[in-house]
């Protein structure tokens, strides 16, 4: 006999309704797994992607050719269009293989390839803006902010380098014409009074041409000492041969942080000649920058510092201000003065709280050896320099800062009138 079954317990196709309800129990199964699924691998393929962060940096670009820089005629072709233009090709030239190299040494990065920087690297300027903008990417929010700072560095190290290469070469022919003529003895002549004058016009343009790369680096330095210590930095760009630039300095301090409490007068250039190669105007820049600096700017702050209950000068000098040598004018005079200035200050003023020292540095590494070195290997030069110093090294820069810190610290506070050597042992004298 065939079992009886009921009529509500069959379906279509000959199945029972014991068996849908198994069937839609095990499909739920399969829907909450999958929609359990699909979140978590969405999850996991997340984390597997590594996080990108990027790097900004900005360099101010320079839109005024040289010529009307240095007659202050203005440029009729310098319009907003022409400015875009030259903004532009430098956007472009920043992309170049070249400048991605540079950074990739300078931050001691091998794992990556000037091409690999290049295309993480995004360089935009904006219309009617003087600023180029760099923005690099990399997994590492320390290392992409490392890296775009850098890539801005050297940008405005290459640019100087193009726009300088001319002028460079047509000063060392005139540098080189000119100790000619001085070995020849024909130091009277009108060619050695021509090449002379030549020599000075070729140095002021040089100047000109490397004063839009003072300010990024000024700028830079200003953002990487914000972005390292969280402080607020002001950045003012000026010359300190110049009074009214000086007030500028004093006066941007002031309005941004209502007083000024310390000074470094840090101020100089090498400057060591035989006595009768140097005229009056070698003099009077040497003394304008070395001395008339410090004191313009020490007469500005020291009331300022006597309100507010105290302060701290440091003077920078070098060690021929106390034992020059051969051959070291005019710096060892303006650094001599730096020297008296300091000991007179310090006297005069102790009794205000206001604690004055100087420090007379040696060889100390610094942007004027580069300089000085021109792309070649500096490494190599700080090696043979490094012979005539009794610790057989050059000073690193951070030990320059560790001690302007401590002089303008409360653990210094009973130091006053001094002029310390930084120099390895070099200095003959204490």
């Amino acid at each position: 006999m065939e079992p009886i079954t009921s009529e509500h317990e069959q379906t279509q196709g000959g199945l029972t309704l014991r068996d849908a309800v198994a069937l839609l129990r095990r499909r739920r199964w399969i829907v909450i797994t999958c929609l359990l699924l699909v979140p978590l691998s969405a999850v996991g393929f997340s984390l597997l992607q590594r996080a990108q962060f990027q790097g900004n940096a900005e360099v101010l670009l320079s839109q005024q050719s040289l010529a009307n820089s240095l007659t202050g005629v203005p440029d009729p072709a310098n319009s907003a269009a022409n400015g875009d233009r030259v903004a532009q090709t430098q956007a472009r030239l920043a992309t170049v293989p070249t400048i991605a190299a540079r950074t990739l040494e300078a931050l001691s990065l091998n794992d990556r390839s000037p091409a690999d920087l290049v295309a993480k690297t995004e360089v935009t300027t904006e219309q009617n803006s003087d600023i180029l903008s760099f923005k690099v990417t990399d997994p590492s929010r320390k290392l992409a902010a490392a890296l775009a700072n850098e890539y801005a560095k050297q940008y405005t190290r290459y640019r100087a380098e193009i726009d300088t290469a001319a002028v460079n070469n047509a000063l060392d022919e005139v540098s080189t014409r000119i100790k000619g003529l001085e070995a020849a003895g024909e130091r009277t002549s009108s060619l050695h009074s021509t090449l002379v004058d030549k020599q000075q016009q070729l140095r002021t343009l040089e100047a000109l041409q490397t004063s839009n790369a003072a300010v990024v680096r000024l700028e830079n330095a200003a953002a990487h000492i914000k972005s390292a210590t969280g402080n607020d930095v002001l950045a003012i760009p000026a010359d300190v041969t110049r009074a009214e630039d000086i007030q500028a300095v004093v006066d941007g301090a002031v309005k941004r942080f209502g007083g000024v409490d310390i000074l470094v007068n840090n101020a100089g250039t090498s400057a060591a000649n035989p006595f009768l190669d140097i005229d009056d105007r070698a003099w009077q820049f040497d003394i304008d920058l070395k001395l008339m600096a410090a004191v313009r700017l020490c007469r500005l702050v020291v009331p300022q510092m006597k309100q507010r209950g105290g302060g701290r000068i440091v003077n920078v000098t070098n060690l021929g201000g106390k034992a020059p040598n051969a051959k070291g004018l005019p710096t060892s005079v303006t650094r001599a003065a730096g020297i008296n200035l300091t000991k007179s200050l310090s006297k005069e003023y102790a009794p205000d709280k206001i604690l004055v020292n100087t420090i007379c540095i040696g060889l100390i590494k610094s942007a004027q050896w580069e300089r000085r070195v021109k792309g070649g290997d500096l490494d190599a030069y700080y090696r043979d320099v490094s012979a005539r110093v009794p610790l057989g090294r050059v000073g690193e820069a951070a030990e320059f800062g560790d001690l302007v810190a401590f002089l303008v610290s409360e653990r210094a506070g009973f130091i006053t009138g001094t002029a310390i050597n930084l120099d390895g042992g070099a200095s003959a004298v204490v």
